[in-house]
C-alpha cells in the first residue's frame, strides 16, 4: 500500500535491519530457543501502487486502485504473498484492509496458495473493543501473518520509544498500551495467525527478555530493527 516515491528509502532501511542477539537482565523463563529466521524474506519489487497518483491519492490510494495493482501482479507474476505495510500504519484503514484481504483471498487464496501479511505497530488492533473478533475475521479473510512492533519487554521503555498516541487512541499517552499489545499478540496466535515480533536494537533494551516474552505470547519469530535517534 505504498506510493512509489517511498519505495527506495524503505527498501534501504529494510536492508540494514539487524538480527544480532544480545544479553539481557530480566528473566521471563528458560528453555525457549532463539529464533534466527523471520517469517518472510525482505520485500522485493514490485511494491504497489507503482503508478502515478493524483495529489489526493498520494497518501490514501483508493481500495480499487490498490486491488487492481495487486491483481495485476498476482495474475502476471504468480506472486505467492501480499504484504500490507506503509509509511504509516495500515490498520488505520482497517475497513479498507478488511475488504481488500477478503477480495484477494476470494480471488486468489486457495488457487494460488497465497499468504497475506500485515506489518503493524499493533496499537489500533490492540485497543479495539472487539479485538479478537476482528483478528478472527482477518484470519478468515486470508491474513496468515502479522509482524507486530513489540519493541521491548518493559512497559516504561515501550512508552518512551513508541509514544503511543494517535487520532485513533486519543491525545494522551496510553500507559497500558504495551500490555494491550501483548494481549493482542496472544489473541492473534490463538486464532491461528502466525506472529513475528519486532524490537528496537538499542543498548537499554533487554533483548533476551523481549524475545522470551514474544515467544511466551505465541510468536514464532523475532526480528531486531536498528535504532535511529
Amino acid at each position: 500500500m505504498l506510493p512509489s516515491s517511498v519505495i527506495s528509502s524503505l527498501l534501504n532501511v529494510r536492508k540494514i535491519e539487524s538480527t544480532d542477539p544480545s544479553s539481557c537482565n530480566h528473566d521471563f523463563g528458560s528453555g525457549i530457543e532463539e529464533v534466527d529466521e523471520v517469517l518472510l524474506p525482505p520485500p522485493t519489487l514490485p511494491m504497489v501502487p507503482s503508478c502515478p497518483f493524483r495529489s489526493d491519492e498520494l497518501l490514501s490510494p483508493s481500495a480499487d486502485l490498490l486491488l487492481n495493482e495487486i491483481r495485476g501482479y498476482l495474475n502476471a507474476d504468480g506472486a505467492k504473498s501480499v504484504v500490507f505495510a506503509g509509511e504509516g500504519e495500515p490498520t488505520l484503514r482497517l475497513e479498507t484492509l478488511m475488504m481488500m484481504s477478503k477480495k484477494i483471498n476470494n480471488d486468489f487464496g486457495s488457487a494460488h496458495d497465497l499468504t497475506m501479511r500485515i506489518v503493524t505497530n499493533g496499537l489500533v488492533l490492540s485497543h479495539l473493543e472487539e479485538r479478537k473478533l476482528v483478528l478472527e475475521n482477518l484470519k478468515k479473510n486470508g491474513v496468515n501473518e502479522l509482524s507486530v512492533a513489540l519493541m521491548t519487554s518493559c512497559n516504561e521503555q515501550y512508552n518512551d520509544l513508541m509514544k503511543p498516541t494517535s487520532n485513533q487512541l486519543g491525545s494522551k499517552v496510553h500507559p497500558n498500551s504495551h500490555a494491550k499489545i501483548c494481549q493482542m499478540i496472544q489473541d492473534a496466535a490463538e486464532v491461528g495467525i502466525m506472529i513475528e515480533c519486532t524490537g528496537v536494537d538499542h543498548h537499554f533494551v533487554d533483548k533476551e527478555s523481549a524475545e522470551d516474552l514474544a515467544h511466551e505470547l505465541g510468536a514464532s519469530a523475532f526480528r531486531w530493527r536498528p535504532y535511529f535517534p
